[in-house]
């Protein structure tokens, strides 16, 4: 029986924006308080603010998008008391965690409802206890709290009320009791989520958007595998990461009243972001009063994450980064991590990861001999410690809360003006520091430093210094650069252009003729990026370092280098490539763009420059880097195998019927050009599937204020899933769809033309929907009627149309007697029904 297809191997997948990763996991550390900074940085300690990544901070966010960073950090103290007050009530504490909400969030027991269920497992865990004094209690309780809460929670609570006094004549071993349920423990698990649920939106104590973003990706990572039908590669890893059951959602208090009129966009977009039905999302739109990235970030969080295992996953790949001090020394349970997805592999590859264990847990093998010559090269190529002085400390999660929180109440004990938790960060990590400290060896072994190798070149490389990093790689290893040709050159490009951007143009030509023209020649792809190289020595030298992304260059070398050495990549690199991959794909299948792609960083993480040299190689040769940078894009929906096998080809097509019927076009963004009778018309259509409609004409049109107006083209072509071309053919309009107005629609966006042909750039429309720049075209009109380009004929993301849209017996018959009432009415000598001014 064939095995399933799989996504694309993980190296060719298209890359991703390490830098903004970087920034999303050293908030995620801050946030959490899972590092320490150095002590030259003390003020950090105190002050953590996310960071921002090169390509995210310059992206001005509309004013419907609230800032997602900003919060993190300052969340922690309120998620700190959720977490204790939710493990309190999974123990069957209920006074524990009474109390805590008492001190700490008064407001949350003003929802009576959450009171009264609180009252009620307090009541059923004092008559579980069993002694004379407990039941006495549970009397108490049912008389004080639990009765006056019954009349007040909700309709059907006073008859719960009545239910629950069952447990008192009904042993909670009765398996066949009314009150079975009443008696199960799953019932505190139940209540510590819905106060969670609840705490979480009442304090906004939202996780960092790493986790966040996490969530959202891996479920459509899964939805999309297994609605397409295919294996995923990192299905081992997202399987434990993110479990399928979820908190219980937070129920508005006037669920039984209608809903406030929201907007049916937003109540979709929910719906389908975070897999609700339509009622849960207007639910969760009620309790945020409308505001859809408050029940966004409550609906996400609902779903549990291993944060354990996430800790081991970002301590991993902070090590790697050269965020924390660590080399490479394994993780505990990162080991396990590697090798479990080999289980079913053959024994062979079970005695390597088993031979990898007893070498510090490291799954690959090296191709560098490990002799004493190769390690004084080494150490000789090893530069200061400075940078590894400037690193953070990894100290871990404070998952005891007995001390955290201990030392959180204590001090507010001190500050009774604090209405939340409160702590210092230092504070509640000394002791722990002090045993990571004392564990720390003095001398560090041959795999860690390679790690300081690797992050020293990577840190060059950012700075430029590319002959320095050449030198040292070369020798490290004089075999790297032979088996990475084309990182040589895009080194050798940044040599050559420094030295012409600072008037050395003679060296420049020495770099290029020693170097560049040598591997050009060896390999045809790069004659085209050594010809504008060579253009730049008649720029102005100020502009010749535009456009270089030594960012992008570094992360490619840090790769190709850690491959070359032995060392893993992180899991956490392979889980983010593969999941941002299958959120392009999912989107391009919806045919819309992501609501939360801003919110969630998404679009940073895939907002990679080329790096230099790169745009104008071929697939084949961007692959030989090897360096997980490739700019290739693969259909996957090809029957491709898993990472490290041969790529096969697949007989069937990229594209079937069954991913076009999944696209529903409810609540798209319909933008039209040209507001007038037949653009109206097709205004009425869409509203009536919730689209919301924007238009561009010469002048804005008061009579119909529920429309958007935008000033140009360009700007409607931004804001719209769907541009419809529906004006009359003039000067002004003709080629109105311009490239630039395909680029602003976008890949996942939809061009339907019922004017005039012209009023596209033909030849620029074909390349788009080619190179996939736009996602598809709805066609009844073409600039010369009727040849129509072989080249739209060959695309299977259009749907051509002979200049029938008017085509039905209705509009035939309405033309005809159009025809011939002006003809009786120029007869009679009465005003024509439609003259022509």
């Amino acid at each position: 029986m064939d095995s399933p297809p799989s996504l694309p191997p993980l190296n060719s997948l298209p890359p991703v924006n390490w830098d903004a990763l970087d920034a999303l996991v050293l908030d995620f550390a801050r946030s959490d308080r899972l590092v320490v900074p150095p002590h030259a940085d003390a003020a950090d300690a105190t002050c953590p603010s996310p960071p921002s990544s090169p390509s995210s901070c310059t992206t001005t966010a509309t004013s419907s998008v609230p800032s997602s960073s900003s919060s993190s950090s300052s969340s922690y103290r309120s998620r700190l008391l959720i977490l204790r007050a939710r493990r309190a009530l999974e123990a069957g504490d209920v006074d524990a965690a009474l109390a805590l909400l008492r001190a700490h969030a008064p407001a949350a027991l003003a929802d009576h409802r959450l009171l009264f269920h609180l009252h009620k497992q307090r009541f059923v865990e004092l008559v579980r206890r069993g002694t004379e004094a407990d039941r006495k209690a549970a009397l108490d309780c049912l008389r004080t709290a639990l009765a006056p809460c019954a009349l007040d929670a909700y309709p059907e609570a006073y008859e719960e009320f009545k239910h629950i006094m069952l447990v008192l004549i009904y042993e909670k071993d009765d398996q066949f009791s009314p009150v079975v349920n009443e008696w199960s423990i799953k019932r505190r698990f139940e209540l510590a989520g819905l106060l969670s649920s609840i705490l979480r939106a009442h304090l906004r104590a939202y996780d960092p958007i790493l986790s966040m973003t996490l969530r959202y990706l891996i479920s459509i990572h899964k939805v999309y595998c297994m609605r397409e039908g295919i294996s995923s590669p990192i299905s081992d890893l997202t399987e434990r990461l993110l479990f399928e059951d979820r908190d219980p959602p937070v129920v508005p208090q006037e669920c039984s009243l209608e809903a406030p009129p929201f907007d049916e966009v937003d109540v979709q977009a929910l719906a389908h972001a975070v897999e609700l039905t339509r009622q849960g999302a207007v639910d969760s739109l009620k309790f945020t009063k409308g505001d859809l990235y408050q029940a966004f970030q409550n609906e996400l969080c609902r779903r549990k994450l291993d944060l354990t295992l996430l800790d081991k996953l970002v301590h991993e790949y902070c090590i790697y980064r050269g965020i924390v001090e660590g080399g490479s020394r394994i993780l505990p349970g990162i080991s396990e991590l590697k090798c479990s997805q080999n289980n079913n592999s053959n024994n062979e590859t079970v005695s390597e990861c088993e031979m990898a264990n007893n070498q510090n847990g490291d799954c690959s093998t090296s191709d560098i001999s490990r002799d004493d010559s190769w390690s004084r090269r080494l150490r000789r190529v090893r530069s200061s410690t400075s940078e590894q002085q400037r690193r953070k400390r990894w100290r871990g999660r404070v998952d005891d809360l007995d001390y955290a929180c201990e030392a959180l109440l204590d001090a507010n004990k001190h500050d009774s003006s604090s209405p939340a938790l409160d702590m210092d960060e230092d504070n509640v990590v000394d002791q722990q520091d002090l045993v990571a400290n004392s564990n720390t060896p003095n001398t560090r072994n041959m795999d860690d430093q390679k790690y300081e190798v690797v992050l020293e070149m990577q840190d060059l490389t950012r700075k430029g210094m590319a002959s320095k990093v050449v030198e040292k790689i070369s020798t490290i290893d004089p075999e790297f650069f032979p088996q990475n040709p084309i990182l040589l050159f895009q080194l050798k490009q940044v040599e050559f252009l420094k030295l012409v951007a600072f008037g050395d143009h003679v060296a420049a030509l020495k770099v290029a003729s020693t170097h560049l023209g040598p591997l050009a020649a060896n390999n045809q792809a790069l004659l085209k990026p050594l010809k504008e190289t060579l253009v730049t020595l008649i720029k102005p030298n100020e502009d010749v370092l535009n456009g270089v992304s030594l960012p992008v260059l570094a992360s490619s070398l840090q790769v190709a280098m850690s491959r070359s050495l032995g060392i893993k990549e992180p899991q956490l690199m392979k889980i983010v490539r593969a999941a941002i991959h299958t959120h392009t794909e999912w989107f391009k299948l919806q045919m819309c763009k992501d609501r939360f792609e801003h919110f969630l960083k998404i679009d940073s993480l895939k907002e990679v420059d080329p790096p230099v040299g790169s745009c104008s190689m071929s697939k084949g040769h961007t692959d030989e880097c090897g360096n997980g940078s490739s700019q290739i894009t693969t259909c996957s929906s090809g029957k491709v195998p898993d990472e490290g096998s041969s790529p096969q080809v697949s007989s069937e097509p990229a594209c079937d019927e069954n991913a076009i019927l999944k696209v529903m076009f409810s609540g798209k963004r319909v933008g039209i050009i040209g507001l007038g009778r037949i653009g109206l018309a097709v205004a009425k259509r869409v509203e009536a599937f919730s689209c919301p409609v924007s238009y561009y004409q010469r002048r804005k049109l008061a009579a119909y204020p529920n429309y958007t107006y935008r000033p140009t083209a360009v700007e409607l072509a931004a804001s719209s899933d769907v541009l419809v071309v529906a004006c009359s053919l003039n000067e002004q309009s003709r080629r109105i769809v311009s490239r630039e107005v395909m680029e602003a629609l976008g890949p996942s966006g939809v061009l339907v033309n019922v004017g005039r042909g012209a009023h596209v750039d033909e030849p620029e429309l074909v390349a788009a929907l080619a190179d996939g720049r736009l996602g598809g075209a709805g066609l009844d009109v073409f600039e010369d009627e009727p040849d129509v380009p072989e080249a739209l004929v060959a695309l299977d993301n259009v749907v051509l149309a002979p200049h029938v849209g008017s085509g039905t017996h209705e509009t035939r018959r309405a033309m005809a007697d159009l025809v011939l009432g002006n003809l009786e009415a120029h007869v009679l000598k009465k005003p024509l029904l439609t003259p022509v001014v």
